[in-house]
């Protein structure tokens, strides 16, 4: 089994779980502010990415390309971060939301690794765009 499949499978199980113990949204004014920002940022980040060819399963096809605009101009990864902002209310609920919530981080953090070798070995340019960005968090990871 790839590994791009293995890690959209742990990430959708743990996003799956923290849904189930927690429900879709909470409605306290700053959970619905994460909310919002979790699904601006990867939306934007998804109609950016449509022009690079680039799949769920961390797979480079022949004609991928790599984006540094929108989103992708301060962070290599804004879906992701979009992700962690959306379910980062959650921690807050229970140990166990908690616990899942720091297993859909590290599966996030090693499947972006993946993605950033493939990347680096696909496109030479890519060692400059990472000096120039951040991982997850504009101006700290």
């Amino acid at each position: 089994m790839r590994k791009g499949v293995i890690f959209v499978a742990l990430q959708f199980g743990l996003i799956a779980f923290l849904i189930w113990e927690n429900g879709w949204v909470g409605l306290v004014l700053t959970d619905m502010i994460f909310h919002f920002t979790g699904i601006a940022l990867g939306l934007w980040a998804i109609v950016i990415m449509r022009e690079s060819k680039l799949n769920a399963f961390s797979e480079l096809r022949q004609e991928a390309k790599l984006i540094s605009k929108g989103p992708y101009k301060r962070i290599r990864h804004p879906m992701y971060s979009a992700v962690l902002l959306y379910f980062m209310p959650f921690t807050i609920n229970s140990i166990e939301s908690a616990l899942s919530y720091c297993c859909l981080m590290a599966t996030l953090v090693l499947k972006s690794n993946y993605e950033e070798n493939l990347l680096s070995r696909a496109f030479p340019n890519y060692s400059a765009y990472r000096q120039k960005t951040h991982r997850l968090i504009p101006f700290i990871y």
